[in-house]
């Protein structure tokens, strides 16, 4: 029985943690391309959740025309803060731009407060199916399955496009350095707005899933920066990486839950973070820099 329970945690553990690598991955692009640590990615997948609940709840669209209208809308609000106030401060101190990628979290949940109000969570419309499916004697959540299966899918069309696709191959050559990019005739600042507008399609999706499992409220942004450290632990420069993360992070919060308790399972995370950065700084699968003396 306790193996049973504790395989049934495990698994629970790497079906939440995708939701926690879909959003890692959204901070890795970023990061890959720009070395900004975007700490405004809650509020842009909080955008998505209510985009997403307002178009099907308010304006009855369907559900698909819904999320493509979500990742339309959140993709451009991600170019737009690129754009300003964002790009003005490239060559600054990077605390500078950190603070400003606060500031644009603050403002994002500021809107959303002021045009869906304050009131408690709102219920996101049925998306999938609530009755779990039985493995064996384990109980495996639809939405989790869906959002795992939707990761792995992600995770493999990103891997395809920065392999095969001009674009991708464009990003990967401005995240090994700015000036050699430039030197090859690339234009570093239109790279860096592609990566914004990606960032901010997956920012929907995830915030679309969030929505669907917890519907939706402002808390949506701490239960996204959650996956901060599923990057970190992963590596701020590694995509594998940032699934690897997440799943590792769902695993220690599913088990840190079952046998400790909740309270345990909200740090679990950052103690998970804590641990690697000790034993490997640099994430599980980052670049480690050498310095030439």
């Amino acid at each position: 029985m306790n193996a049973i329970l504790f395989i049934q945690s495990f698994v629970d553990g790497i079906l939440q943690g995708a939701i926690y690598s879909l959003i890692a991955m959204a901070f890795v692009l970023i990061y890959k391309c720009s070395k900004i640590l975007n700490l405004a990615q809650g509020g842009l997948v909080l955008l998505g959740a209510y985009f997403s609940y307002s178009l099907m709840v308010q304006f009855h669209l369907p559900f698909w025309l819904s999320v493509i209208l979500a990742i339309f809308f959140v993709s451009l609000v991600g170019l737009l803060f690129e754009r300003f106030p964002l790009r003005p401060l490239i060559g600054q101190p990077i605390l500078s731009i950190i603070m400003a990628t606060i500031g644009i979290d603050v403002l994002i949940r500021g809107v959303c407060i002021l045009v869906w109000g304050t009131r408690g969570w709102r219920k996101y419309p049925k998306v999938f199916e609530i009755m779990p499916v039985k493995l064996f004697s384990l109980y495996l959540s639809r939405q989790h399955l869906y959002i795992f299966l939707c990761t792995i899918v992600l995770l493999g069309l990103l891997l395809i496009f920065f392999k095969k696709h001009r674009t991708g191959l464009v990003m990967r050559a401005v995240a090994e350095g700015h000036m050699v990019a430039q030197s090859m005739g690339i234009k570093v600042s239109s790279v860096i707005a592609i990566a914004w507008m990606v960032s901010g399609m997956i920012s929907a999706v995830s915030g679309v899933f969030l929505g669907s499992i917890i519907n939706v409220n402002v808390g949506l942004t701490e239960i996204a920066l959650k996956a901060l450290p599923a990057a970190i632990v992963g590596g701020l420069e590694s995509i594998p990486g940032a699934v690897i993360g997440g799943l590792l992070i769902g695993v220690a919060g599913s088990i840190s839950g079952t046998y400790v308790g909740h309270g345990i399972s909200e740090i679990a995370p950052f103690v998970v973070m804590m641990l690697i950065l000790i034993i490997k700084p640099q994430g599980l699968l980052g670049l480690e820099i050498i310095e030439r003396v």
